[in-house]
């Protein structure tokens, strides 16, 4: 399943943008690869989501990162796992579900304006509540005051409802999982 969402259907960026730096010319020339892990609670059928503080994706989101070059793609999710969260699970834990295009019309690179484009590989990964209280988030990127938190569907509807419209994926994948 491959799907784009966009935050803003009539969002084009500026082509015409010089950029100084190679970030900011990658962020202008093509999309990121990047791996998110979603964390599932299929006793209580609820989502465990952080909360983001990094753009494009700030607020509820996945774990997440990018790929190395030549990185499979679940070596990726796993390691990225272990970095954002501090703990390491084994491999055959990440469960592929699908890649994904998002479209944002913002980013925190210069110009922010210009947005980003990133192609995401998602992973679930099934836990329990021992290992959710092992979790120590990466304060760089999510508010670690909120933690993670489960959320059933009814809650999730009522959470998303300030956020981006990308954020409708979260919706998408509880209702394939659950």
């Amino acid at each position: 399943m491959l799907r784009t969402y966009t935050n803003n259907d009539s969002f084009e960026p500026d082509s015409m943008i010089m950029s100084d730096s190679a970030m900011i010319e990658m962020l202008d020339g093509r999309p990121l690869v990047n791996v998110d892990i979603l964390l599932v609670d299929r006793q209580n059928k609820k989502l465990i989501l952080p909360t983001r503080r990094a753009k494009p994706a700030e607020g509820l989101w996945f774990i997440g990162g990018g790929i190395k070059r030549n990185q499979d793609f679940k070596e990726a999710a796993q390691a990225t796992f272990k970095r954002e969260t501090g703990v390491e699970l084994s491999l055959e834990r990440f469960k592929f579900l699908a890649v994904n295009r998002f479209v944002w019309d913002y980013r925190d690179q210069a110009p922010p304006r210009n947005g980003r484009v990133d192609i995401n590989f998602c992973f679930s990964v099934d836990v329990t509540g021992r290992e959710i209280d092992k979790v120590q988030l990466n304060q760089n990127e999510y508010d670690i005051n909120a933690s993670l938190k489960g959320y059933d569907r009814a809650a999730l509807e009522i959470a998303l409802q300030e956020e981006s419209p990308i954020k409708a994926v979260i919706l998408d994948y509880f209702d394939y999982l659950f």
